[in-house]
């Protein structure tokens, strides 16, 4: 009684590196006994043996073999054809008879089965081996067409999709100026007409953006698309962008923060244009799928050599964040609705644009992903490498001024607060965070100088012969209603630098006070802390008699 289970032949010496894994069908022991040593010194494995068509289906699904030689008369109801069909269907093996059966009508039942080869026995080894690798050349191909066909049938289905949404995404706006049109040419007051064109306007600008987007896309799938590169300053071209995109988070009240590492280089090469679009875009979901809180800009940079580095931007909100099921779908086009992402913005969209960041990633020899949980917010990393002009050393600014002050931090936002109090520490200094006025005022009351110097926090320093520390604020004016006025009402006449993103250009700053414009970068932050610091008299440092 022959044993249907698996089975491993030892190693031949004549092994091939990949052997190929067999299942054997074969009802008669001796036959598959001498079967299976032909394989076994052609190198190849014998992974299972059976003797009925059900013990053949159950070890084709278990083992998973590369190819199957099948008996046809075989033990039981059924016989090797029935067999082979199902494994044939279900599992893409290919099939090899070997058999001692050749009339007409076994052919034909056998040719639906599709088999790769039909060899009869006694089958001598060069058409053993000469069926094997034909029957797996073959099946190579035909995996690979069938492989083919699958993706392009995805991408057809992709492509209807998105060619469904483009046609309710274009329809909509283009309606709505024809119907405005109509009114115009009805003739209404100056009032009206002003506010008919506002509206044309904003959709004829909604369909220019979703056009040039499909064209972006087109060009990217066909290769077209080239990278244009070239010097350029990335600080300025970040701070310009976000600068520009600060507009939309004001108007959801969210914060928008830069945080520039001191290591990223000033000057690098790469296709600005196409890096800030992927920015503008990451940077504008972040803002359309959040409600509270903010968005930070996080850029860092790896050296990878002295002409260069790594850099890595990272765009994190505090959003809704998504589920698993969400993000895979993020990079597909036109399977991806933007309303789905559970906010209160009602924008809908191809959701090409991340597609298209992705491909340009990848054009950029870099990638593009994606960090989220479901309420824990987003976090979408870019990175590429990319040559620095210049020397690629730390933009890090050193302020030993620092070290003479007590510094406050006076700033609610959660993204800003953080990316400040990091900045003043790597700059040397040793910042604290109030949140709130009466944190200050506390903070205040325990460092003060001056007239209630014997309170100063830090009176020890005055027994070891180093001056005292003057306290020196930085406040946040967009979280909190600060003014100038408001600290010297207060009492505080020590150095100030107010901090917002709505201030003029004509804006007179007092005494010992400056203003800076968010966003910024470290030098930016220090020609600010220089000029609030730099009309403090010296005798205000000097040791007190």
């Amino acid at each position: 009684m022959m044993n249907n289970v698996p089975v491993e032949s030892s190693s031949s010496p004549a092994a091939a590196a990949s052997p190929v894994r067999i299942l054997l069908v074969e009802d008669e022991a001796i036959l598959r006994m001498g079967l299976e040593d032909q394989l076994h010194e052609m190198g190849h494995r014998v992974v299972g043996h059976a003797d009925t068509a059900a013990d053949a289906v159950r070890l084709a699904e278990e083992l998973r073999p590369d190819l199957v030689f099948m008996d046809i008369r075989l033990k039981g109801d059924e016989d090797g054809i029935e067999a082979a069909r199902t494994i044939s269907d279900q599992l893409h093996v290919p099939i090899i008879y070997l058999t001692a059966f050749a009339d007409q009508f076994t052919i034909e039942r056998a040719k639906p089965t599709h088999p790769y080869a039909y060899l009869h026995k006694p089958c001598r080894e060069g058409e053993l081996r000469a069926a094997i690798e034909l029957s797996l050349h073959r099946h190579r191909m035909e995996t690979a067409w069938r492989e083919s066909g699958e993706r392009a049938s995805r991408e057809n289905e992709d492509l209807r999709n998105l060619l469904a949404q483009v046609s309710h995404d274009i329809r909509n706006p283009v309606g709505v100026i024809s119907e405005l049109a109509e009114i115009l040419a009805s003739g209404e007051t100056i009032e009206t007409i002003e506010s008919d064109l506002e509206r044309i306007q904003a959709c004829s600008k909604i369909v220019m953006d979703l056009l040039t987007e499909l064209l972006d896309y087109t060009s990217l799938e066909s290769g077209r698309l080239r990278l244009r590169l070239a010097p350029f300053n990335l600080h300025e071209s970040l701070l310009e962008l976000i600068r520009c995109q600060d507009v939309l988070a004001r108007a959801k009240n969210l914060e928008l923060v830069c945080d520039l590492g001191s290591e990223v280089p000033t000057r690098i090469v790469g296709d600005e244009a196409r890096i800030k679009r992927m920015l503008i875009n990451l940077i504008g979901n972040a803002i359309k799928f959040t409600d509270v809180g903010g968005v930070v800009v996080r850029v860092r940079a790896t050296t990878l050599s002295t002409q260069r580095v790594r850099l890595r931007f990272e765009v994190e909100d505090s959003g809704s964040g998504m589920d698993p099921e969400t993000i895979e779908m993020l990079f597909k086009p036109g399977s991806f609705p933007i309303q789905s992402r559970g906010t209160k913005s009602s924008r809908t969209g191809w959701g090409l644009g991340l597609v298209i960041a992705q491909k340009l990633a990848c054009l950029m020899g870099g990638s593009l992903r994606v960090e989220s949980q479901p309420s824990k917010g987003s976090c979408f990393v870019f990175e590429f490498e990319a040559e620095v002009i210049g020397e690629s050393e730390s933009t890090l600014v050193a302020m030993p001024v620092l070290k003479r002050y007590q510094i406050l931090v006076l700033d609610c936002g959660a993204f800003s607060a953080q990316v400040l109090m990091r900045q003043l520490a790597e700059a040397g200094g040793t910042p604290t965070l109030a949140q709130d006025i009466d944190e200050l005022m506390a903070w205040y009351a325990r460092t003060s100088v001056g007239d209630r110097q014997d309170e100063f926090e830090s009176i020890s320093e005055l027994s070891t012969g180093r001056p005292p520390r003057l306290p020196l604020v930085l406040a946040d004016a967009d979280h909190l209603n600060v003014t100038p006025r408001l600290f010297r009402q207060m009492g505080y006449d020590g150095p100030l630098v107010i901090l917002s993103r709505q201030l003029s250009s004509t804006t007179v700053a007092p005494p010992l006070t400056a203003f800076l414009t968010k966003p910024y970068d470290m030098m930016e932050l220090w020609r600010a802390i220089r000029d609030a610091t730099s009309a403090v008299p010296r005798n205000r440092f000097s040791r007190p008699m």
